[in-house]
């Protein structure tokens, strides 16, 4: 089931209002395991021509039972590599939280903040913390430039209670479209 609602210029901070959800079963026996994925999305945010958009949502993927979720035999179910539903998997949860920043007309940046903890269930959970910075340039049209910049941290490595490391990623992309 998914239901969301749109609310315009009905808050100081914000010339939009979005909120969405997505609440599912995972028919894995006679009973029915449950998720929940909320989120709220302020568009111009701080009321600033449209300069700043702030999302933040929050997923529990087995509230009921621990190992529910992407676990059928079938699964898990991919596309070309790409793995359908939520990166955070089973027995997890996340909360996300992102903001665009337009500083110029070709010019984008992005912050972002993602907090996951897996294996909730288990005594060792493993948690990460990460830290994203996004850029997007569009030198034409039809030409961008994407890049981005990032550093994650594990807790519990996994599963094993005092074990961790620091992870850090870079990416750059160039985009035509004909």
């Amino acid at each position: 089931m998914f239901r969301w609602f749109n609310l315009s210029n009905v808050l100081p901070i914000g010339e939009t209002l979005n909120f969405y959800g997505t609440y599912g079963t995972e028919d894995t026996e006679i009973r029915k395991h449950y998720a929940v994925q909320v989120g709220i999305s302020i568009g111009d945010f701080l009321k600033q021509e449209g300069r700043f958009n702030l999302r933040v949502e929050y997923i529990d993927a087995s509230p009921t039972q621990r190992e529910v979720w992407y676990t059928h035999p079938d699964y898990p179910p991919s596309y070309e590599g790409r793995i359908f539903g939520h990166h955070v998997g089973s027995d997890a949860k996340d909360l996300f939280a992102r903001l665009t920043w337009a500083v110029t007309p070709k010019w984008e940046l992005a912050f972002q903040g993602d907090y996951e903890k897996r294996g909730n269930s288990l005594e060792a959970s493993e948690r990460a913390l990460q830290g994203q910075l996004d850029f997007l340039y569009w030198a034409k049209d039809n030409f961008n430039i994407f890049g981005s910049l990032g550093l994650e941290k594990i807790f519990n490595l996994g599963f094993v209670e005092g074990e961790g490391e620091i992870r850090s990623f870079f990416s750059l992309q160039a985009q035509y479209r004909f």
